[in-house]
């Protein structure tokens, strides 16, 4: 037997629970039992999803025991059998004796909030004795509901009017300085370019397609390894295409770039007033000191350039900073726990755009694996290890070409000499790139680095837990300050011949890095103000008229004023010179009419020629593609890929702007070139030349800019020939690099496919001829039997299972990294910080 609060004798409250629906559900009339049942089903499965999500397992397996006494009605059959012919009281005369219908999902709601916010329980049970410093009787025979109603329980604002203004003002300077590129970030417009950032011209799917493809990039593609801030670009360049509605966004993957660097202030803002909850409470003190971070010097020049993944770093720095903070205190608890997975995602996602990220966060996970206490140890072993873990399938090429760990999107410098950038002591002083004049209003940010840099170590020397935080903090200050300053200073390659570059030394952009030292210096000067202003300055309802008396309250006061001021001077210098004036609006890639047809059923290219010169041309060959490493640089990328040598571009290039004559447009053909464009005027020798090629029509091209089409129209992606060559018919284009599907009737014997792309694309690709594969040529050409088929082109994807098995890692991150747990709060998260 067993006594206890499931009641006398329950020795299994589930079971017991299980039965006791099984009763209930038979006890009803039997045309409503499976109504009823059904909405037990319903309801219950869906409370134990929700309190699963909320990390309560045994609450959702009490929700569950409903489910399985729902769907297991023969007891309650056979009960409604015994119970056959006995009198019945209807259910309306004893509805007195039975909790409401809403008690269960109010049952329900409580235990979220617990879950959400563990300290409310402990609030509770603490306000029922005394509530506010004052007794509190017993309520009586009353309902909790309405005891709830006098407000004993004090609660904590949840808005911040320092935030909410903080926002405002950031958001206001935000407008202001980009008012001139506002209608090229609509989601039909071109988006925005820079001297990192290129044109993106595609939507959603074709980033998507170029992460996973086994063949990608523009022109006749490649199979190189697919860079890994595709895929959470992908993110926001579906939210463009969302806003644009049925006619979509031609370049919502540039346009999703622009807002990324539009609200950058702002989300800084944010980040950083969020993370600085870890060191202070003052939300005036966070407010003011994450101001300061929404304008610093890192953030402006990655903004100014179009260097998109330091953009990410910096936005995400101070949270993974708090998060280390998190994990190196001593403690523990399920916050504290959740917190440690969410920092590791982060790192994973930053890393995603700027791998550089990952050493000093695996040499931040090492120490506090080496240094911290027993209960910290896993917690480092974990930052260390998982963020690599979730770039599973980006790990062979970062393994393959070390080099590329170094790099990122934007993130890279080509330089003729070593060092590069500003000098040593601007450099310390988070100035990354060229030189300030001192002299000018524009190094004001350097003065107010300096007054950071003193805070953060004079934060060192605060008593007690408070100084050994800031001690951790300065750590990583300086490491990130060491890493920046070795970047300029570290060669990785130089561009060989044949880049556009070719000659220079490729080094890491140091911004990145200064990025991380700030956001340590950023939450060490806030608790340096906390701190001081706690310990000397007015206490709470003291007049001023008599902390003024006190020297100490005095000298806090003006510490605290010159540290906040000095913060929000980066700020003041990014309004008076907005980033944006260092960006232009994208031009088209193709003129309207080839943009047009190359998203057409036969999808054909544009051959672009670009005279240099009196005797060179740049070829380039353009299609619905995109290649991502213009879009945004990473000269790490170019160092491990390599300048290739000559292949079929060149070659038709070299006839077309040379000999000229068939055989000229038979390269066009092969390369399924339908236009032909010179970026000249027309009075420049090779617009004649191109004229006098036979099959191309010269049509309307833009200013400085002549174009011609082919004729016959006969250019497309996919083609099947006949035995002699001719055009027997074209395959509809469904896709980027070939992939195509539709029905060619009448195929005569000896007719071939001809897939128009380059060499090694066979080995990725898969024809299906009436449903079955069949092998595919080393040039793309795949023998077709007689007859009327169903043809079908796609492109493997290799790299699909890696990604997978990413994806189930991320989400059991993501669900760790909840902020949900055990009922009974975490004592060390109630300490003042």
């Amino acid at each position: 037997m067993r006594t206890g609060d499931d009641g006398l004798g329950v020795q299994d409250p589930r079971r017991t629970r299980v039965r006791q629906r099984q009763l209930a559900l038979a006890r009803g009339s039997a045309w409503s039992a499976p109504w009823r049942a059904l909405g037990v089903v319903l309801t219950s499965a869906l409370a134990a999803l929700v309190l699963l999500l909320v990390k309560r397992p045994a609450e959702a397996a009490d929700e569950w025991a409903d489910v399985r006494a729902a769907l297991a009605p023969l007891r309650g059959w056979r009960a409604r059998r015994q119970f056959r012919g006995r009198r019945t009281v209807r259910p309306r005369d004893l509805r007195a004796l039975f909790l409401p219908a809403t008690a269960g999902w109010r049952s329900t709601v409580e235990t979220l909030g617990d879950a959400l916010d563990p300290r409310a329980r402990t609030r509770r049970r603490q306000a029922g004795p005394a509530a506010g410093g004052r007794a509190v009787p017993e309520t009586g025979p009353v309902s909790d509901e309405l005891a709830e109603i006098s407000g004993e329980e004090e609660r904590r604002p949840w808005a911040s009017w320092p935030l909410a203004l903080a926002v405002l003002v950031t958001t206001a300077a935000t407008v202001w300085g980009w008012r001139q590129h506002l209608g090229d970030l609509r989601p039909g417009g071109p988006g925005l370019v820079g001297d990192e950032l290129g044109p993106a011209a595609t939507g959603p799917a074709g980033l998507w397609r170029s992460a996973l493809d086994g063949w990608r990039g523009g022109g006749l593609g490649h199979d190189h390894p697919p860079e890994p801030w595709l895929l959470p670009w992908t993110a926001p360049t579906l939210l463009v295409d969302a806003v644009a509605g049925p006619g979509g966004a031609p370049n919502a993957a540039g346009v999703a770039l622009g807002w990324l660097l539009l609200a950058a202030a702002p989300v800084a803002l944010v980040t950083a007033y969020l993370a600085l909850r870890r060191v202070t409470h003052r939300r005036w003190l966070r407010a003011a000191l994450a101001l300061g971070w929404a304008g610093a010097t890192p953030l402006v020049s990655a903004t100014q350039d179009g260097r998109v993944g330091p953009v990410v770093v910096h936005l995400v720095a101070p949270l993974l900073v708090a998060g280390y903070v998190v994990a190196a205190t001593r403690g523990g608890g399920t916050r504290r726990t959740a917190a440690v997975f969410a920092t590791a995602l982060g790192v994973a996602l930053t890393a995603q755009w700027v791998p550089l990220v990952l050493v000093p966060a695996t040499v931040a996970g090492v120490l506090v694996l080496l240094l911290g206490s027993r209960g910290a140890r896993w917690r480092g072993a974990v930052l260390a290890a998982l963020p690599w873990a979730l770039l599973l399938p980006w790990l062979p090429a970062l393994l393959t070409d070390p080099v590329r760990l170094l790099g990122g999107a934007g993130a890279t410098v080509a330089a003729p000499a070593l060092p590069a950038g500003a000098p040593a002591w601007q450099t310390a002083l988070l100035v990354p790139g060229a030189a300030l004049d001192p002299s000018d209003l524009s190094a004001a940010p350097l003065w107010a680095a300096l007054v950071a840099w003193a805070a953060a170590l004079a934060a060192t020397l605060l008593p007690g837990r408070s100084g050994r935080r800031a001690g951790v903090l300065v750590v990583g200050a300086l490491l990130g300050l060491l890493l920046a300053l070795l970047a300029p200073r570290a060669g990785l390659g130089v561009l060989p011949a044949g880049h556009a570059e070719a000659g220079l030394t490729v080094t890491a952009w140091n911004g990145s890095m200064l990025s991380v030292s700030g956001a340590s210096l950023l939450l060490a000067t806030a608790l340096f103000v906390d701190r001081s202003w706690r310990a000397e300055g007015p206490r709470r309802r003291e007049p001023w008229r008599a902390a003024v008396r006190r020297p100490r309250a005095v000298v806090a006061a003006l510490t605290a004023a010159v540290v906040v001021l000095a913060a929000l001077v980066p700020l003041a210098v990014a309004v008076w010179r907005p980033p944006a004036d260092g960006l232009l609006a994208a031009p088209p890639a193709l003129p309207p009419v080839a943009a047009a047809q190359a998203d057409g059923p036969s999808a054909p290219r544009t051959l672009v020629l670009t005279p240099v010169g009196e005797n060179e041309v740049v070829v380039d060959l353009v299609g619905r593609e995109i290649e991502p490493a213009r879009v945004l640089r990473d000269r790490t990328t170019e160092l491990a890929v390599g300048v290739g040598p000559a292949g079929p571009v060149e070659e038709v290039a070299r006839t077309v702007v040379s000999e000229g004559g068939d055989r000229a447009v038979a390269g066009l053909l092969e390369l399924a070139a339908g236009y032909v464009l010179v970026a000249a005027e027309e009075d420049h020798p090779l617009v004649g030349r191109v004229d006098a090629l036979p099959g191309l029509t010269r049509v309307g091209g833009p200013q400085g800019q002549v174009l011609w089409r082919m004729s016959d129209n006969e250019a497309a992606r996919v083609r099947v020939l006949d035995a002699d060559g001719g055009l027997v018919s074209r395959v509809p284009s469904q896709g980027p690099h070939g992939v195509a599907a539709g029905r060619v009737e009448d195929l005569p014997d000896g007719a071939t496919l001809h897939v128009a792309e380059g060499t090694g694309w066979s080995q990725v690709a898969r024809v299906a001829v009436d449903g079955e594969d069949v092998a595919v040529g080393a040039d793309g050409e795949v023998a077709l039997p007689e007859g009327t088929h169903d043809l079908e082109v796609r492109l493997a994807r290799p790299s699909l299972p890696w990604h997978l098995v990413a994806l189930v890692l991320t989400l059991v991150t993501v669900f760790l990294a909840l902020p949900f747990g055990r009922p009974e709060p975490d004592t060390t998260e109630e300490e003042e910080p």
